[in-house]
C-alpha cells in the first residue's frame, strides 16, 4: 500500500509524484479496519446511550444508522414515546465512528454524530428543527456538532 505526496524542484514550479510506502504494520492496520466496516458483525466494544426529547415526534421511529460501502446498517432503533421522549441504548462495533441518526425513516431528518465508546448524548428538539437544531448537549463537541449540523443544514436547503 502506498500514499501519494508532491514535492517541487528547488527554485521551480514543477511539481513530481513520489509514493511513500506505509509500513507493514499500518497497512495492515487500514486492511483491519476496512474487514471490520464490510462486516459489520463483529465483537462490540462498548455501549452508549442517545437519550431525550423530540417534541411533536410521538411514534416516530429513531434509529442508529451505520453508513458503510456496502450501504446503510439499522444498528439499533427505538420508538418515541407519546411525550416526545425517548432513549436510545445499545453497542458500537467501533471505537469512534461516524454515525447517522435518523428520524422516521426519512433521510431529509438525518443527522450525523462521531460516537465514541461510553458517550451519553442528550437532544431537544422538535419534529420541525431536528435535521437543523437537535441541542445535542452531554459530549465535549457538542457546540461543535450543533454549530456543524446547522450549517450542513443550511447548505442542503440552499443547493437542493
Amino acid at each position: 500500500m502506498f500514499l501519494f505526496s508532491c514535492s517541487f524542484d528547488n527554485g521551480t514550479e514543477n511539481a513530481k509524484a513520489e509514493e511513500i510506502p506505509l509500513n507493514s504494520k499500518l497497512s495492515k492496520s487500514l486492511d483491519s479496519l476496512q474487514d471490520v466496516i464490510n462486516n459489520t458483525n463483529q465483537k462490540v466494544l462498548g455501549d452508549f446511550i442517545i437519550a431525550g426529547k423530540i417534541k411533536d415526534a410521538s411514534g416516530l421511529l429513531l434509529q442508529l444508522q451505520l453508513p458503510s460501502p456496502k450501504g446503510i446498517k439499522v444498528m439499533h432503533q427505538t420508538r418515541i414515546d407519546s411525550l416526545g421522549n425517548f432513549r436510545l441504548t445499545g453497542e458500537l462495533t467501533f471505537p469512534i465512528y461516524m454515525y447517522n441518526l435518523q428520524l422516521a425513516a426519512n433521510s431529509d431528518l438525518t443527522i450525523t454524530l462521531p460516537l465514541e465508546l461510553s458517550d451519553s448524548i442528550h437532544l431537544n428538539t422538535s419534529l420541525s428543527s431536528f435535521a437543523q437544531t437537535p441541542n445535542i448537549s452531554g459530549v465535549l463537541w457538542s457546540k461543535q456538532a450543533n454549530e456543524i449540523i446547522s450549517k450542513n443544514y443550511g447548505y442542503k436547503k440552499r443547493f437542493n
